[in-house]
């Protein structure tokens, strides 16, 4: 072979591997709520599921086309969708060095298996069918009851992970699991998910970079995940959680799992700033949750939009609340806000709390539970009765609570309290919960803390944290919602999405529809819907007799002339695409007396930098003269303009119009307005085709 040849052959070789994919990671994630008749069905499984999938999206280096998501399976589908993974990473062999895979389930199962519904997969089957699969490196994912009972069976020693690039050549899996082979996993009502995806999203997400080199590993995340959830289950009804691992890889360095230089939007925790952080988005969800040490900066990759952060310190806790933009790293700054309570647990299987079927006292001392940490089913109470938890019905003249959980019922004369709740309470005054999932009815206030999922009827007053659902109210308070407020008097939400119906709406940030006869927005998305619309800024739409928003709206003054009208002026006054048209014209061509007032609504398109057009139907009063007493005529128009932006103060319009005039006076024809070529339609209204022409002073 010649030199030349040998270099050329070389050439294509270097080029064919730097047009190769050095790693293409696939992502196949399962849920299952439903684990059969015999348990009871779970709230977040599917949930977690989805944030996951999100996340492996956004900083885990999964592209859509690669991810799988399937949700409450039967046993043939899940098999159904495996096969059809293989058949992706058999045609995407030819492309990548090294295929990986991420495979997650969340759901109930037991130390034989997954439970999908009444049938299940054994976990040899499973582990049989994942070690099939076309991909170098498997990381298999569960979060379930017993599910430690997987990573038993090889007996599997911890070897030295791998990198993300293709320096390494490993093959194998890992394996990491929420549970040991006996403990129930557990979910939570307060974070809205289950302990161990929680924690191991928050890890992901840069809490649980140690080497504050941006990137997360796989140790890392699991070492995060595993210490907080036992912090977290230590003391809640289902014991100590302890995830479990199985790790068999042979290579060197370590697998990254995320990439939080990768993120569009950054929020930095300072070297200064200890305790226990808590992240919540616009809705309410609480998405990161790690301890903040004292000395070491941490950067949390997060998608743009608003959170508010909490921030737990010896026994004190503030709340700020901020923006992440695309981009742009934002540093923690936290204001006091309020006390967060503890929470109860759902278990994903485990034990139960002894159960008092039935009871009655007048105080918690003297009633049958004996102050004790108990469940029941039902209570009665002359004055007052107290529950751990209930399930069933609490009836109390006076005043009915539940410390931490309550399913079913609370009717009370003048107050119920609940730390948890599912279900409604009734009471002829107050209603307060921490949590609440279903409905609070009242006559007087409602209040839900830190979130309400569902419906609060109330005659007075109504307030959730955060809420998802519906308030019915004289007065709606929500700091984030998600749903509808619906007032008679006034609806207010400091972050909004879904719909404010009342005679004032204000909301900090919305975005859904506001409907009302005032709307006031800070950042609107959507639509407004009433008389006066206000917002400092809008990338929605406002419709209304004055909509205008401060930072991005409309407010263009102008004058023009037309074939009926020798001067007119008016304003154009709104927000989006979308404008209110205030105006009056003199001079009228063929009724030189007459004068008029207008009101119209109009839309405008942006066609090029300087080019756009605007369409706008009015309808304007026309007055014989000034002294006049006898009834206007009506005169209704459409306007097609284009205009030109000559300077950036100044814009040139002109287009045709459709005119439509309705006299209220046929008999005087020398007092006519329309001209003598329009088309007549009856004895009072006549048609034609027109123009105008003008400029408008402001952009």
């Amino acid at each position: 072979m010649t030199p030349i040849a040998a270099l050329l052959l070389a050439s294509m070789f270097v080029s064919a591997v730097e047009d190769q994919v050095v790693v293409r990671r696939f992502a196949f994630i399962a849920a299952a709520n439903d684990g059969g008749d015999a348990r009871p069905t779970l709230r977040y499984a599917v949930t977690d599921a989805n944030a996951l999938a999100s996340l492996l999206e956004e900083l885990g280096g999964v592209a859509p086309a690669d991810r799988t998501l399937v949700v409450e399976p039967s046993r043939a589908e899940l098999i159904a969708a495996l096969d059809r993974l293989e058949t992706q990473l058999v045609a995407a062999r030819k492309d990548a060095a090294r295929l990986e895979l991420v495979f997650y389930y969340s759901g109930h199962s037991d130390e034989r298996g997954l439970l999908l519904g009444e049938e299940s997969l054994l976990y040899d089957e499973l582990k049989s069918r994942l070690d099939g699969l076309s991909a170098d490196v498997r990381i298999a994912i569960l979060d379930s009851c017993a599910s430690g009972a997987i990573t038993r069976r090889k007996g599997g020693r911890h070897r030295p992970p791998f990198l993300v690039d293709a320096s390494s050549q490993v093959k194998g899996y890992a394996v990491l699991t929420s549970s040991s082979e006996n403990e129930a996993a557990q979910e939570s009502d307060h974070i809205g998910a289950s302990f161990f995806t929680h924690y191991l999203i928050s890890g992901l997400r840069g809490a649980a970079d140690v080497t504050t080199d941006g990137r997360v590993t796989l140790n890392e995340a699991y070492a995060f995940a595993f210490h907080e959830t036992l912090r977290r289950t230590e003391k809640t009804l289902g014991g100590a959680q302890h995830a479990a691992y199985d790790i068999q890889l042979v290579g060197s360095g370590d697998l990254v799992m995320t990439d939080i230089n990768a993120t569009s939007a950054t929020l930095g925790l300072p070297e200064a700033l200890a305790g226990r952080v808590f992240v919540r988005d616009r809705s309410g969800r609480l998405v990161a949750e790690l301890e903040k040490p004292v000395g070491r900066r941490i950067e949390l990759g997060l998608a743009p939009g608003d959170y508010q952060v909490t921030l737990e310190r010896e026994r004190k806790y503030q709340r700020g609340a901020l923006s992440l933009a695309e981009g742009r790293p934002v540093d923690l700054d936290p204001t006091t806000f309020e006390v967060i309570e503890g929470e109860a647990t759902a278990l994903r299987g485990g034990p139960e709390p002894d159960t008092v079927p039935f009871d009655f006292g007048v105080i918690p001392a003297l009633s049958l539970n004996r102050d004790r940490r108990v469940h029941n089913y039902a209570a009665l109470s002359l004055a007052w009765t107290d529950a751990y938890r209930l399930t069933g019905v609490a009836i109390a003249i006076a005043a009915t609570t539940v410390d931490e959980r309550m399913s079913g019922v609370q009717i009370a004369s003048a107050f119920a309290q609940a730390g948890t709740v599912r279900g409604t309470q009734i009471t002829g005054g107050v209603n307060v919960a921490d949590l609440a999932r279903g409905a609070q009815v009242t006559a007087g206030v409602n209040v839900a803390a830190e979130e309400l999922v569902g419906l609060q009827i109330s005659a007075g007053v109504n307030y959730a944290s955060s809420f998802i659902g519906t308030q019915l109210g004289g007065l709606n308070v929500a700091t984030a919602m998600k749903g509808a407020q619906v007032a008679a008097g006034l609806n207010y939400a400091t972050s909004g999405l879904g719909a404010q119906l009342a005679i004032v709406n204000t909301a900090e940030r919305f975005a859904g529809l506001q409907l009302g006869l005032v709307n006031i927005a800070g950042h609107a998305s959507g639509l407004q819907l009433g008389l006066l619309n206000l917002s400092q800024s809008n990338d929605g739409e406002s419709v209304g007799l004055l909509s205008y928003s401060i930072d991005d709206g409309i407010l263009r003054p102008a004058i023009w002339t037309s074939d009926i009208g020798l001067l007119s002026g008016g304003i154009a006054i709104g927000t989006g695409h979308l404008y209110t048209l205030l105006f009056a014209s003199a001079g009228m061509v063929h009724r030189s007396e007459s004068w008029s007032t207008g009101l119209g609504l109009g839309v405008t398109i942006a066609l090029a930098e300087r080019w756009r057009l605007d369409i706008d139907v009015s309808s304007a009063a026309i007055w014989p003269d000034r002294s006049s007493s006898e009834p206007p005529d009506s005169l209704n128009t459409v306007r097609v303009r284009m205009g030109w932006r000559a300077l950036d103060w100044l814009t040139v319009f002109a287009g045709p119009t459709y005119d439509i005039l309705v006299d209220t006076d046929v008999i005087d024809e020398d007092a006519r307005l329309a001209p003598s070529y329009a088309w007549s339609h009856g004895e009072r209204v006549k048609s034609w085709i027109g123009w105008s022409l003008g400029v408008e002073l402001l952009e």
